[in-house]
């Protein structure tokens, strides 16, 4: 029982990472609206999720490296990561062909398929072994935390004074991704060789120290524009990540049924929406966020696109995990 309590807790914020990343991506498709209308209540509040994507990326990789990093090497576990690329990537690219009236290309085909997220966590699975050696050795671990919060400090200001968004964009995800990842990955490894004790009755400063780190950013950004600050290395941004897994780690929440298929779905929910090909369908002619911006619809709007991802994403790894099972009976009657 306090296993399943345990697990639950950690899948419970894993869904509410998703969900951070899904609201995020909400600003990114409102192209049309003059992001500087900060009048507007509803912009605000659109503005103050949107640094929630770094941060859910965050809460996913620390949650990674907490549970799964400690392991050897398994191939497995990069097979099924590119496997949920294709499936996903394959279907979004079925969906758009459909809605835009036209088979796309072989291009299209490809586009459908590139993800930054599972291409830099692929590389830092592999990485694992590197990382398990160094941990070996206190001393250098320590060394590497320190010069890598040192260059991940000056990035985010570098980052925040040059304004090129595309080339920035490159080398934040493609580039900085998988070096972060890994970097991340270390310090768990830090954190687990010293023994750190998450301890329950700082349960309230963990959340303070949350709600504090998010504030700096919204701040920062809204009043500075200084946007680097949301980005998933900003020392503020990955302090906020630590905080929430921290206070997640002192609640307990039984691992129910509805827990576990939401959470089993979140990295699907990321698949689906961040579709090169479905990006601009769902933004713009799915669930047109701009359109119901100055009305109280747009929370209602907002709710419906959040419960659609899921959902589709919870049939989808229903539908795999009734393909595998029948594999594994098939199987089994052969031998």
């Amino acid at each position: 029982m306090k296993n399943k309590e345990r697990m639950g807790n950690y899948e419970l914020l894993r869904i509410v990472a998703a969900i951070f990343i899904i609201l995020n991506h909400i600003d990114f498709s409102m192209d049309q609206v003059d992001q500087n209308a900060i009048s507007n209540l509803n912009m605000l509040i659109v503005r103050f999720f949107h640094l929630g994507g770094k941060f859910g990326t965050n809460v996913f990789v620390l949650l990674g490296g907490w549970f799964l990093y400690s392991e050897p090497l398994k191939i497995r576990r990069v097979v099924r990561i590119i496997v949920d690329v294709f499936v996903y990537g394959s279907i979004m690219y079925c969906a758009a062909s459909i809605i835009n009236g036209r088979l796309i290309g072989a291009g299209g085909l490809i586009k459908s398929y590139s993800y930054w997220f599972p291409f830099a966590y692929v590389i830092a699975i592999f990485a694992s072994p590197f990382v398990h050696k160094i941990s070996a050795n206190k001393s250098v671990l320590k060394c590497i935390i320190l010069v890598g919060g040192v260059f991940f400090t000056l990035l985010t200001v570098i980052s925040g004074i040059w304004k090129n968004y595309y080339l920035s964009f490159f080398l934040k995800e493609t580039i900085i991704g998988p070096i972060w990842f890994i970097y991340v990955f270390c310090f768990v490894n830090f954190i687990k060789a010293t023994k750190f004790q998450i301890m329950r009755e700082n349960l309230i400063k963990y959340l303070a120290m949350f709600c504090s780190c998010y504030l700096v950013m919204f701040v920062l950004v809204l009043i500075l524009d200084f946007n680097s600050i949301r980005d998933m290395y900003s020392p503020v941004c990955f302090l906020a990540a630590i905080s929430i897994f921290m206070f997640f780690s002192c609640i307990q929440v039984r691992l129910i049924r509805a827990i576990e298929v939401l959470a089993k779905s979140s990295f699907g929910t990321y698949l689906i929406q961040c579709n090169n090909n479905m990006w601009t369908n769902w933004n713009n002619k799915i669930f047109c966020y701009s359109a119901f911006l100055d009305t109280i619809a747009f929370y209602f709007v907002v709710f419906i696109s959040v419960v659609t991802f899921f959902v589709i994403a919870t049939i989808i790894e229903m539908i795999k995990l009734r393909i595998d099972n029948k594999k594994v009976i098939r199987k089994n009657n052969i031998c």
